[in-house]
């Protein structure tokens, strides 16, 4: 899908567009997948999507050679030769339409964040976006790689504004080694496109084995490595963020809200966006699931409860979290 560059001869197309960028950020696996879904079905926002991700080189060309349509269905139909229909990780279901991290053309081995040195890359993903779709509508963007980079993102691009979810930091302990306990054993097409890391990883023996042992019967050595680094990331967003104004350049929503109420989370970021509410229904979106914490997770409780303080105290959860 990536190759040869068709959209070189078309680039002077875009060296004017302006756009406004919406960022959804948050922890892995703290809902910023569903969060994104839910906004892109509003059809109020441009949407990065895994088209624009596999195809990106060619964005312009098949959109003036009205190739779009095609070349999606071909993607979609590859997705069926090969059987896979959801996201695996979270059984998210998949098509060429599916709102993807930018943070997957950022870097095509291991999903980055925005820098210095690839940000001319986000600005003219950005503009093509912006080109092959409806100008007149802000982009919405997710990546929780950036989570931790929000001040360096409003420097560089002044109109930003921030959409933070939260979830209980346990359940987003537990959420991410289940995925990559995942990752580890389902080999999975789509991950592999987006990311070269993936299928290295199951071609390396060795990352194998210590992925194994760490999600297995060294899970406990695996769940401290996971709480140091939501700790560090974390610190940063509790120590930065009064650094930025809520209300006018972010707004802060918990995923536990956002399943218990998801119409009223939506006008809540609607009126900060100050945008016109949507009165679409988005209840069909949530499915949630009571997940049981591991008893590693459970022996931790208290270890990770100070490791991330500041962090329960910012968002006001206990130490026991709730069944969402």
């Amino acid at each position: 899908m990536m190759g040869q560059n068709r959209d070189e001869k078309y680039i002077d197309l875009i060296k004017d567009i302006d756009f406004e960028p919406v960022f959804i950020l948050g922890l892995h696996r703290s809902g910023t997948s569903i969060l994104y879904k839910i906004l892109a079905a509003t059809q109020r926002f441009n949407v990065v999507t895994a088209y624009h991700i596999l195809y990106y080189d060619s964005l312009l060309y098949n959109h003036m050679m009205k190739r779009e349509e095609q070349a999606k269905r071909e993607f979609n139909e590859f997705l069926r030769e090969k059987k896979q229909t959801d996201r695996v990780i979270d059984k998210l279901t998949i098509s060429a339409d599916f709102p993807e991290e930018y943070g997957f053309l950022l870097d095509r081995v291991i999903p980055s964040r925005i820098n210095r040195k690839n940000l001319p890359l986000f600005v003219e993903m950005c503009r093509k976006i912006q080109f092959i779709s409806d100008k007149n509508k802000p982009i919405l963007l997710k990546n929780p790689w950036d989570f931790s980079n929000f001040i360096f993102i409003k420097k560089m691009l002044p109109n930003s504004k921030f959409i933070f979810i939260h979830r209980h930091p346990l359940k987003v302990i537990n959420s991410s080694m289940n995925t990559l306990r995942t990752l580890l054993k389902e080999k999975s097409v789509y991950s592999e496109l987006l990311s070269e890391i993936v299928k290295r990883a199951h071609e390396n023996p060795l990352i194998m084995i210590t992925g194994d042992l760490l999600t297995g019967k060294l899970s406990v050595i695996g769940f401290i490595i996971l709480t140091e680094i939501l700790a560090g990331s974390t610190r940063y967003f509790t120590k930065n963020i009064h650094r930025i104004r809520k209300g006018m350049d972010y707004i802060e929503i918990k995923y536990e809200e956002l399943c218990r109420q998801p119409d009223e989370t939506v006008t809540r970021i609607f009126e900060f966006l100050d945008m016109e509410p949507c009165k679409k229904s988005f209840e069909e979106f949530i499915k949630p699931r009571k997940l049981k914490l591991p008893k590693e997770i459970i022996f931790l409780k208290n270890y990770i409860h100070v490791r991330l303080k500041h962090y329960f105290s910012h968002c006001g959860y206990d130490v026991e979290p709730h069944d969402i």
